[in-house]
């Protein structure tokens, strides 16, 4: 391998390291919230039905909050493996979601990815120049390849699917697991244009 290809795996290498330690502090600490914010949701419900969704989500949650946080990092890292492979990093039933064919889709499902893409989208608007600037260095970090959309290891899209992938193993209503990713957006989200700035300064 070349001296080129040598300092390429390793800026790779390090911001692999970089976006898990980030990843890691920032998914856990989500994951470490929802509990008091169920329970809060759950005091104010409006019956007993509501209240006890509620409290079984959080008991769910805090049961397997390891294994969640767990598979959130795996996504991620299998979205940096096939980046590196020149594979797509988003599924094709993400980036196929048509507003056009919504008559077809039943109506969990249906709410279930507009969310998903909504949270995606905002964040691809907000942090749009901060986002093509980290393709272009990723793009250089690859060998210069050109990335295009569904190839990104840090879209906003990979990062949505994999928090909505350790969810749906979970017997959580629609309702709720739209509530957790309102909290999702709120607290993770928010923040990935810095994420994204810090990326391209180490970069």
């Amino acid at each position: 391998m070349s001296s080129s290809g040598t300092r390429r795996d390793e800026y790779l290498r390090r911001c692999r390291e970089r976006v898990a330690q980030y990843m890691q502090q920032h998914f856990d600490g989500f994951v470490a919230s929802l509990p008091n914010k169920l329970f809060e949701l759950a005091e104010k419900a409006g019956n007993n039905k509501d209240q006890a969704v509620l409290f079984d989500a959080r008991k769910q949650i805090e049961q397997n909050s390891n294994a969640i946080s767990q598979q959130f990092l795996q996504h991620v890292e299998k979205a940096f493996d096939a980046f590196a492979n020149h594979k797509a990093t988003v599924s094709a039933q993400f980036t196929d979601f048509d507003c056009s064919d919504l008559k077809l889709v039943e109506n969990d499902s249906l709410e279930i990815s507009i969310a998903l893409s909504t949270m995606a989208h905002k964040v691809e608007t907000r942090a749009a120049e901060e986002l093509y600037t980290l393709n272009q260095r990723l793009s250089a970090v690859r060998g210069g390849a050109k990335i295009v959309s569904g190839e990104a290891p840090l879209e906003p899209a990979v990062l949505v699917e994999a928090m909505a992938e350790p969810f749906a193993s979970l017997s959580i209503d629609t309702k709720t697991r739209l509530t957790i990713f309102k909290l999702f957006d709120q607290s993770f989200m928010a923040r990935l244009e810095a994420f994204y700035h810090d990326l391209n300064a180490f970069l």
